[in-house]
């Protein structure tokens, strides 16, 4: 049955508007409605779209989805990638039981997805499927353990990750005309801490592809680790003019300035990136620094409110506001935060020092 109310949740196209084209889909839905009825089942569709935008309302239906047999191979694939927008703990075991499905499909995405800063995790799950008998599984696998280092890896494994290794390269430079392949290559290399190389492929891929921004963005981090700072620079003042809407870029470009003792430039930068990305605390708290730096200190003090404001027991940014109020001789605020230190963060002793040394010159 056609689904045009999924058309006005969505936006997925419908059967019944491929034909009836100076129609409305909420003209569509009315006929379903008059025709079938008003109950709809539930459609994975729905969940996807909220699950693409990291929406926590959906993870229950996608963990579901992920492990119900009854759903195509395509469709529980397709959840399982998606559970890497999720970051926490449920997410990693359902994406964890996928890497053990019957489908290929799903546990290639399923290693995809596999996301963990555990380096004891990813050896532990992901070093099996380097004898999965289907090859993609095999190589991606390997990239992803390829960010280990190598006396992390067991006497056991080294020859099987190697050979997934050979067999992702060969991969990537039997396709090395296209610009995703240019970029892997240069994500490759870099987990391997051969910068220089991976600056080679990422600039190869933006050859190919003038408008591939991801090779850009990480090419401009690249040069950065390589102290060719100036490089970076070009890169990503391009990737703004290019791609404007890719708004990490102006935070990184804030950032680079910052570094390259351009205050006033990284202060323009980091502020356009505060009101792009409201949410990203860090953001403030770096433009926050900035200012206080440039002595612009109310504009400083309220980015660090801000920042503090979004995430309320954040150690450095509570730090960073009884240093601040310290410096511009404003005691009691700096008392109050450093208060906050002492009680959230009982075992660094830093709130502790700051109340000490307040107490002491105050006398």
């Amino acid at each position: 049955m056609p689904r045009p109310d999924l058309t006005i949740a969505i936006g997925t196209p419908n059967a019944c508007n491929q034909c009836h084209e100076k129609e409305s889909p909420q003209w569509a839905d009315n006929y379903i409605t008059k025709w079938y009825g008003e109950k709809r089942k539930p459609h994975f569709g729905t969940a996807f779209a909220l699950a693409r935008e990291a929406d926590k309302n959906a993870l229950d239906d996608i963990i579901q989805i992920s492990k119900n047999g009854l759903y195509p191979a395509i469709v529980r694939a397709t959840a399982v990638f998606l559970l890497a927008n999720y970051r926490i703990n449920e997410s990693l075991d359902a994406v964890t039981w996928a890497l053990n499905d019957d489908e290929p499909l799903v546990r290639y995405n399923a290693v995809r997805a596999f996301n963990s800063r555990d380096q004891q995790l990813l050896l532990k799950n992901l070093s099996p499927l380097l004898n999965d008998p289907i090859k993609s599984i095999r190589m991606e696998a390997g990239f992803k353990l390829s960010v280990l280092p190598a006396e992390r890896i067991p006497t056991t494994k080294k020859k099987v990750l190697q050979k997934a290794l050979e067999e992702y390269v060969d991969a990537m430079n039997y396709s090395a005309d296209f610009s995703g392949s240019q970029h892997n290559l240069g994500i490759f290399y870099s987990n391997l801490q051969n910068d220089e190389q991976a600056a080679k492929h990422y600039y190869e891929a933006i050859k190919i592809d003038s408008l591939f921004f991801p090779a850009k963005a990480n090419l401009s981090v690249t040069l950065n680790k390589l102290g060719r700072n100036d490089e970076a620079e070009v890169i990503l003042r391009d990737l703004i003019k290019t791609h404007p809407e890719f708004y990490d870029s102006y935070y990184s470009l804030g950032l680079l300035l910052a570094e390259k003792k351009d205050y006033d430039g990284a202060v323009t930068y980091l502020q356009k990136a505060s009101i792009l990305m409201p949410e990203r605390s860090r953001i403030l708290y770096n433009l926050g620094l900035m200012l206080q730096f440039l002595k612009r200190n109310d504009e400083a003090g309220k980015a660090l409110l801000s920042a503090l404001k979004i995430e309320p027991e954040n150690f450095d940014y509570l730090y960073a506001l009884a240093d601040h109020y310290i410096k511009i001789n404003k005691a009691e605020e700096a008392k109050k935060y450093a208060e906050r230190l002492k009680t959230n963060f009982p075992t660094s002793g830093v709130g502790e020092q700051i109340l000490d040394y307040l107490e002491k010159t105050s006398k």
